[in-house]
């Protein structure tokens, strides 16, 4: 990723996908949503644009946060309604983005703590403006915390899962080095 920083279009991938949305008029949104959404891999990139595209609609239900995701909205001519109805879809967008599987989220990380406190404030506030929820609420914050620990503990369940599976297969392994080196009398 080129030029990046914490808010959805401080970053290349975002304005790109701005440039190409542009193009492609309202259904860009829900296409950039559905992909992030239904996506094996949560590539950065991916992420990326998902995010812009939830900038935009938060924009296009009157509550954007800066200049340039606001003018997007307004040339992709989404109305309030069509934007509320990819609210709930952009608000999971979030939390794929912030998940542990996430691409995005794991070079926030690696940029340090105080930059990836920095970012997550940023989902945060992206987060309370498409609810509708007062930007100083501590809800939100909440929100995401919450949806982080759910994502963790589902994360836990998958690793305890592999790992029994891996025992297993280990004992079924030593098994067989047994009766191939003690030639069956094991």
């Amino acid at each position: 990723m080129g030029t990046w920083g914490v808010n959805s279009f401080d970053n290349d991938v975002a304005m790109d996908w701005a440039a190409e949305a542009s193009l492609g008029g309202r259904d860009a949104l829900s296409a950039a949503l559905e992909a992030a959404l239904e996506a094996d891999e949560l590539d950065a990139d991916l992420m990326a644009q998902a995010l812009a595209a939830a900038e935009v609609v938060a924009s296009a239900l009157g509550r954007p946060h800066d200049a340039e995701a606001a003018r997007i909205a307004g040339n992709l001519g989404a109305s309030p309604s069509e934007a509320q109805a990819l609210a709930e879809a952009a608000g999971h967008v979030i939390m794929r983005a912030t998940g542990p599987a996430s691409e995005l989220r794991q070079l926030w990380e690696d940029a340090g703590p105080e930059e990836f406190g920095a970012w997550i404030a940023s989902l945060t506030s992206l987060r309370a403006r498409l609810s509708g929820e007062e930007a100083g609420s501590a809800q939100p914050a909440a929100a995401v915390e919450v949806d982080l620990a759910e994502a963790l503990v589902l994360e836990v369940r998958a690793l305890k899962a592999d790992i029994a599976v891996l025992r297993q297969e280990l004992a079924d392994g030593l098994r067989q080095i047994r009766r191939d080196i003690l030639g069956g009398r094991a």
